[in-house]
């Protein structure tokens, strides 16, 4: 199939043109993800990417490839492992294996294991081949901790990030035995808010029952009926900027067909947490105050999470929705001109007191402000005009950085500039900007087979069941790896 461009020419192709396409294109994507990577692993191995600044390959990758650093990772470690593997890299580089086949081989593979790999990929589907690696990884975790118990005790963690439409995404990852703890003990959760919704509205439909005949629906319910509301359980809002709109009032019976999910489960075990620790442990609940405070900027109504993700003003309405009953427990603060300088200190100490740390942080995001840089933890403030040059402990001559970058900065000599809007600026001591805007591609990125050895069949498996006895190919497996 010859190639093609423009929507113009595609919607001009039969079924079976758009199929064979797909395929050959698909291998095409393959085979230049197999160069690529192998420049990867060159440029690795050289240390080419060393410069200002720059912690690892991966991230040298982020920048200057526009890559995730989780991307960048697992680019830089699946390159490093082929250049072990010759006979799947040989199958990566002519389109025959896909980037999921390598990348899950690339995590059990070993030079002289003595499995075919390539066979095996080309006689079933990405998804089965994941499951055999995790299999496989799965005895030979379960043989080590046999062999040391106390050197392979797997600790249960938790990861976050936010997807593309801004949506927290938590990971968890367990023993699989125990997975039918967890998962009972959120369908346990989840009943019991079943109940309470379903307690509610019946509670709800007794009221609107002895209302008189005559009586609007919509006319106040006898204070008698009503508890009186906990003045702790009240929604505070601190300085809300004018013309924000106010705090929606949540309907407090949901309706008949909404069934909890495991998200409110989870969300409530959190609320009680939060609930608990302040009446247990009140002194460590003021010290973790700040993590629960949304900072509203007044002029544009966008608001800053502890971490640096950004509400926009549409999801400032419902920010305590999310918190039906707990009220109190997010609170949202609008930030003026006099926030900026309320906490600075000035000469009078080179340390930042607890407010004004809590406000940097919640300003520029708990994260690393090193150009580049995406880490969360071991952050130091940073005094951008020394403190040893008259630098004063103010907001304005603040910023957060790891203490890698930080311990970079002194020893290297960078120049900081922070402007008002506290933009960054890095340079070198010979005044080269940090993390420069990556050049142009080398070459036309079309051409990925300029030789046409690539066609529609050359990607797909020759074979594929879709019945996966995964006992006995792991087995198997291990056994021709012993």
């Amino acid at each position: 199939m010859e190639s093609v461009s423009g929507l113009s020419k595609v919607s001009g192709l039969s079924d079976d043109e758009l199929a064979d396409g797909i395929c050959s294109w698909a291998g095409r994507v393959a085979a230049g993800m197999a160069q690529l990577l192998a420049l990867v692993a060159e440029f690795d191995r050289r240390e080419a990417w060393a410069g200002p600044g720059m912690l690892s390959c991966a991230h040298w990758l982020s920048w200057q490839a526009a890559l995730s650093p989780g991307t960048a990772r697992e680019w830089v470690r699946v390159a490093r492992q082929l250049t072990e593997l010759p006979a799947v890299r040989t199958a990566f580089e002519a389109g025959r294996m896909s980037w999921s086949q390598a990348r899950a081989i690339t995590r059990v593979a070993e030079p002289d294991d003595g499995v075919d790999w390539v066979e095996l990929a080309r006689h079933g589907s990405a998804d089965q081949l994941e499951r055999i690696v995790r299999g496989i990884r799965r005895t030979k975790h379960a043989e080590a901790v046999q062999a040391d118990p106390e050197e392979t005790a797997y600790r249960m963690r938790t990861r976050h990030r936010y997807d593309a439409d801004g949506n927290l995404v938590v990971t968890i990852y367990a023993p699989a035995e125990d997975a039918p703890v967890i998962l009972a003990g959120l369908a346990a959760q989840r009943a019991e808010l079943d109940r309470q919704r379903e307690a509610r509205a019946a509670a709800a439909a007794a009221v609107r029952e002895d209302v008189p005949a005559g009586t609007s629906e919509e006319a106040p319910i006898a204070a008698d009926r009503v508890p009186a509301p906990d003045p702790e359980q009240v929604p505070v809002l601190r300085d809300v900027p004018a013309g924000t709109p106010g705090p929606p009032v949540a309907d407090p019976i949901a309706p008949e067909s909404s069934r909890a999910t495991d998200g409110d489960a989870l969300l409530d075990l959190a609320c009680a947490a939060l609930d608990s620790q302040r009446t247990a442990h009140p002194e460590i609940a003021r010290r973790t105050r700040a993590h629960l405070v949304v900072q509203v900027d007044p002029l544009s109504g966008w608001a800053r999470l502890r971490d640096g993700e950004l509400l926009p003003p549409t999801s400032l309405k419902a920010v305590l929705k999310t918190l039906p009953g707990r009220g109190g427990i997010l609170r949202l603060r609008r930030l003026t001109a006099a926030d900026l300088t309320a906490h600075d200190l000035g000469r009078s100490t080179r340390e930042p007191s607890l407010a004004l740390r809590e406000l940097l942080g919640s300003l520029d995001g708990e994260r690393c402000r090193f150009p580049g840089c995406t880490r969360h933890t071991k952050l130091h403030a940073h005094h951008v005009v020394y403190w040893a040059d008259d630098g004063p402990t103010d907001l304005s001559n603040l910023l957060l950085l790891c203490s890698r970058h930080h311990t970079l900065v002194h020893q290297l000599g960078f120049h900081l500039v922070l402007r008002p809007d506290r933009r960054l600026e890095v340079h070198t001591p010979d005044g080269i900007p940090v993390l420069r805007h990556p050049g142009q591609p080398w070459a036309d990125p079309t051409q990925l087979d300029p030789t046409g050895r690539i066609s529609a069949g050359t990607l797909p498996p020759t074979h594929c069941d879709a019945r996966l006895d995964l006992g006995y190919a792991v087995a198997v497996l291990l056994q021709q790896a012993a």
